[in-house]
């Protein structure tokens, strides 16, 4: 049998959905979040009182001194059941040592730096028993997502997609094997291009234009 998954997971409900996220601050400090979020609707098949069950599901894991490092709550809203975990870290080397969660994903991780380069790789796990199904039980987690927030600019990556200097990482049946690889620059900042206010500049100094080119057509025409 299984083991339940960390925060708020039974083995009766199957198709949970992860976001797990990771900001890396100015400092290299880490900010760990993660959300476990399943339909209330999919609950009210299980349980009788959702409320009831989140509590005592959150008041289980506050309890464990396993998960003492994480401040739990519930985070609950429309139509989701989801259970909030967060943690913050002095550094990545920090995370990597003392993450509970980051255990269940990946057996090994590590951070490099070589001057201004830093190096983060995640080994992802051998075998995801979250993710496994069969024909007797269903997959405790759905599917699952990592994203790394960076204030840096990023040299390159493993990602599966990228936005806004946002890199996501899937995880699901099919794709559990899925290592984290990526390289950012400390000397160089971010910073997201707002192609919009050139766009509206643009069409501002052609309206002025034309605005002169009209105005100018229309004092010659009337010399005559």
């Amino acid at each position: 049998m299984k083991k339940i998954f960390l925060f708020f997971l039974i083995m009766l409900l199957s198709g949970c959905a992860i976001k797990y996220d990771l900001t890396i601050n100015n400092d290299l400090g880490v900010e760990e979040d993660i959300k476990v979020m399943e339909l209330k609707s999919t609950l009210n098949k299980y349980v009788v009182s959702v409320e009831d069950f989140i509590n005592q599901s959150l008041n289980y894991y506050k309890s464990d001194d396993k998960y003492k490092i994480y401040n739990i709550i519930d985070d609950s809203k429309d139509g989701y059941a989801i259970g909030n975990a967060y943690n913050n870290y002095i550094n990545i080397e920090d995370y990597c040592n003392n993450s509970v969660a980051k255990d269940s994903f990946f057996k090994e991780c590590n951070c490099e730096q070589d001057g201004n380069l830093v190096t983060i790789t995640m080994e992802a796990v051998d075998f995801n028993e979250y993710l496994f199904s069969s024909e007797l039980e269903e997959s405790i987690i759905k599917n699952a997502e990592l994203n790394i927030f960076l204030p840096y600019k990023v040299v390159s990556s493993n990602s599966n997609s990228n936005k806004d200097n946002i890199y996501t990482w899937e995880y699901g049946l099919d794709n559990y094997k899925n290592d984290v690889v990526i390289v950012f620059d400390t000397s160089k900042i971010y910073r997201d291009t707002n192609y919009s206010i050139f766009i509206l500049g643009g069409i501002i100094l052609i309206m002025i234009v034309g605005g002169i080119y009209i105005y100018n057509k229309y004092q010659q025409n009337s010399k005559y």
